[in-house]
């Protein structure tokens, strides 16, 4: 599962590329979504690489995400009581199940959106303007996207 994080705005971009953001439901900054890793979705990021950063999430880090920002409708916090009517032990189990697509997120009726804070010393030396292989904030992290979702969770 990949972690995509959108870091810019959308003044001067084309049509065609906000209509592909609203598809990922990403419409402000700072918010993340966890999407399939799949060539249809490949294909979705490589046309907005410029506005978003992503990588594969770990078990650990969005277990932290589902804690610290996870909400339910009507913007209920993730508790005790989901945990129990789901029969999960903790959030850690609830996170394995997401990220081994054993369980949705809509199924577990927790919202796929998660609003993040800006991170804490920020997205890369250059900010979000250059790509992150040049230093910049945006396109693939790999591995790196958990540090990142840390620092703004």
């Amino acid at each position: 599962m990949l972690a995509v994080v959108r870091i810019k705005g959308e003044v001067h971009t084309p049509y065609d590329v906000r209509d592909t953001m609203k598809m990922l439901r990403l419409e402000r900054i700072n918010h993340m979504i966890v999407l399939s890793d799949s060539p249809v979705n490949h294909g979705m990021l490589k046309k907005v690489e410029h506005l978003i950063t992503y990588g594969p999430v770990d078990a650990q880090t969005f277990s932290r995400v589902l804690e610290k920002r996870g909400k339910l409708s009507g913007d209920k916090k993730l508790d005790a009581e989901f945990l129990k009517t789901h029969k999960a032990k903790n959030l850690d189990e609830v996170a394995e199940w997401v990220l081994s697509q054993k369980k949705s997120l809509k199924d577990l009726g927790v919202k796929p959106v998660f609003r993040l804070h800006p991170p804490k010393k920020g997205f890369g030396r250059t900010g979000v303007k250059t790509g992150f292989s040049m230093g910049g904030g945006s396109g693939d992290r790999k591995e790196k996207i958990n540090d990142l979702i840390k620092r703004m969770s």
